[in-house]
């Protein structure tokens, strides 16, 4: 391989390196996204069993816990 090959080489890694970063950004985004969501299901579910107890009064209607 001669200097100008691996020139050549080395500037398409470099390409496909940014393009790979690109992608990696992307996915962290969406990773991001999907943790607030199981978060926020999380939270909705408590606060959901919160109230089917308040609302159940403890009377069986709702099959809790």
């Amino acid at each position: 391989m001669n200097q100008t090959e691996i020139e050549v080489t080395l500037a398409e890694h470099g390409k496909e390196i940014g393009s790979l970063k690109h992608r990696v950004d992307d996915m962290e985004r969406i990773a991001d996204a999907v943790h607030s969501l199981a978060e926020q299901m999380a939270a909705q579910t408590a606060e959901i069993h919160h109230l089917s107890e308040n609302v159940g009064g403890g009377e069986g209607g709702c099959g809790g816990a």
